[in-house]
């Protein structure tokens, strides 16, 4: 029998609910069809083998035979074959590329949870227990603009590092199990397929905070100040949000496919991987700077008049300071060389199988 590949998406499904591979297997009944490749995007297939993330393709068919050929061809560009089942299989592979925000939903749902997390923090440490220590009455109002400029930052470095933590703790495991083959727990899987919409929910946390903290410190700041030394961390504060956001906005246009289509693959991945984690060491600057600048990290021993609850820069920081150590620790030697020849052994072994398979 001939075998016959189809990585047709979906069309007008009129004839009984068939797929676009059913009718192409009813059209040729003497060949085999098999489905794959529908649910992959050309970024994923231009990826270099051992940096695809998310290397599962979906194989559907009928005959055993020619789905193994299949999946032979799958596993010798360096991606991992998923079998799908029967043939009929295809009617649910194709509706999934034209899913609404079917890969959005875990970011949304982490990113809401997240925003209601740190409003409640900044509700109970810096209104209700700072007005409590104080004897004074809470000022619950200022949870509309001016903590709501604090919240927003803080949920925008998180999303940040959320964003590129997921790649950090993908590599530390394929380092830990010495080979990129090995399928990712369903967690770990389901945070790389998440990383893309947090990354975009940060940037619109981002552009949300430029604009809440550009309001708030024309209403709030005084040259005094900015010309004093706690205004000097102020400055270079804002100077570093300032180029953090600069870089970011360099990133989002990246994303835009008529953009990216003019970029080779390295340049592309030097915007978003190494350019990104400049983005978030600058983020990273900003609040550490303004922690300073606010008193809040030279004051430590003031925490404990607040039940030794850290303020929401350090909170904000810490986090994105483990991820950045880490990328560094496994971006040189010897850790990048171990990991370069895990990738690079993977590299080899399929391309022996695809000499082979030829």
């Amino acid at each position: 029998n001939n075998n016959v590949h189809d990585a047709e998406g979906d069309a007008d499904v009129s004839e009984a609910n068939l797929s676009n591979a059913e009718r192409l297997q009813r059209m040729m009944p003497h060949a085999d069809v098999v489905k794959a490749f529908n649910t992959v995007s050309a970024y994923t297939l231009k990826s270099e083998i051992g940096a695809r993330l998310d290397d599962r393709v979906l194989v559907c068919g009928d005959r055993a035979e020619a789905k193994d050929l299949v999946s032979r061809l799958v596993y010798s560009i360096g991606m991992r074959p998923v079998d799908a089942g029967p043939l009929a299989a295809a009617r649910t592979i194709e509706r999934r590329p034209l899913e609404l925000f079917e890969e959005w939903r875990t970011a949304f749902r982490v990113s809401c949870v997240m925003l209601l997390l740190a409003y409640v923090f900044v509700a109970v440490r810096d209104v209700y227990l700072t007005a409590y220590v104080a004897g004074q009455q809470p000022r619950w109002r200022d949870l509309l603009l001016l903590k709501f400029n604090t919240v927003i930052a803080w949920h925008a470095i998180l999303l940040l590092t959320l964003t590129f933590g997921a790649g950090l703790v993908a590599g530390l495991r394929q380092l830990a199990t010495g080979t990129v083959k090995r399928a990712f727990p369903l967690w770990l899987d389901a945070w790389l397929r998440a990383r893309k919409a947090l990354g975009i929910l940060g940037v619109v946390s981002i552009v949300l905070h430029a604009v809440a903290a550009m309001t708030v410190n024309s209403l709030f700041i005084g040259w005094s100040y900015v010309e004093s030394t706690e205004g000097a961390e102020f400055q270079g504060s804002v100077l570093a949000g300032i180029l953090a956001a600069g870089v970011y906005s360099a990133l989002a246009l990246t994303s835009l496919p008529s953009v990216s289509a003019s970029l080779s693959w390295r340049e592309w991945d030097f915007m978003q991987s190494k350019l990104g984690h400049v983005g978030l060491a600058l983020a990273t600057v900003h609040v550490l700077l303004m922690s300073f600048a606010l008193g809040d990290l030279p004051l430590v021993q003031a925490w404990s008049e607040l039940y030794y609850l850290p303020p929401v820069s350090v909170l904000a920081a810490a986090p994105a300071c483990v991820v950045l150590f880490l990328r560094l620790a496994i971006s040189l030697p010897p850790l990048s060389t171990r990991l370069a020849r895990i990738r690079g052994a993977t590299s080899i072994a399929t391309a022996s199988v695809s000499a082979t398979t030829l």
